[in-house]
């Protein structure tokens, strides 16, 4: 470089000039271009940055692979559940023979007037407490539908079921657990009959309607040559149940 272009760098090195508006510093141009050069990696991780982030928000929308676990070629398969072998329904036993208490009622007894309570005193001895215009309704309703039984009739079928009958209701084929069978009596009167052993081995024949209920319990006595059916009659209606028994012997 000659002299003279070394004392005009020399001159652009020298200190700042003042001018009209402010200080106006003389540089070197070389002095910029290193300046340049020493602030580019700041702009190198900018641009970096900015690329990373346009590549995450561009792939938001797409599910991650799953991460595959060393020493597999591809990802595990889902766990199946176990099949669960259910056991088919085992239909109830055929029911055995009946007991040699439920078996000492087979048979037809016929009515032992004599040693039978009166159905019509036995109404009449709860009707005197009832209002005396409604006790002569109440006395003809009670006497319809509690007429004295003459004979009865028990089947002993197996361990579960009997028919029972009368002159006064039909024979039902009944089951002992009490499962009620509809009867109509007339167009007025409808009943729910069930049957039941207790467990003191006496049945128990329940009818159930509207207005009430009548219970029949038959008891073997005399060594089994004689029924006796008790029978019990509530009513919302009546003061007190009726009460009577009739006693059939051995045919």
């Amino acid at each position: 470089m000659s002299e003279g272009k070394a004392k005009k760098i020399r001159r652009m090195d020298g200190p700042p000039v003042a001018g009209r508006k402010g200080v106006l510093r003389i540089t070197d141009s070389a002095g910029a271009v290193r300046s340049t050069l020493h602030l580019w990696p700041f702009f190198a991780c900018g641009l970096c940055g900015i690329l990373c982030c346009a590549t995450i928000a561009f792939g938001q929308g797409a599910a991650p692979e799953p991460a595959i676990p060393s020493g597999l070629i591809g990802p595990p398969r889902a766990v199946q559940p176990t099949h669960v072998v259910r056991p088919s329904p085992v239909p109830p036993p055929p029911p055995g023979p009946a007991l040699p208490i439920l078996t000492r009622y087979n048979g037809s007894y016929y009515v032992i007037p004599e040693r039978s309570d009166s159905t019509i005193l036995a109404i009449d001895a709860v009707l005197k407490r009832v209002n005396l215009f409604a006790r002569g309704t109440a006395r003809n309703r009670l006497n319809s539908v509690n007429p004295p039984c003459v004979l009865v009739t028990i089947q002993v079928i197996d361990a579960r079921t009997v028919a029972l009958g009368t002159d006064q209701w039909p024979t039902w084929r009944q089951q002992l657990d009490g499962t009620p069978i509809r009867w109509r009596r007339n167009h007025r009167e409808e009943y729910n009959v069930s049957l039941r052993l207790s467990p003191q081995g006496v049945l128990e024949q329940r009818f159930v309607g509207v207005g009430g209920e009548r219970i029949n319990r038959y008891i073997l006595s005399d060594g089994g040559k004689t029924l006796e059916m008790e029978v019990l009659v509530v009513s919302p209606k009546l003061p007190r149940p009726i009460r009577y028994t009739l006693r059939f012997a051995r045919m």
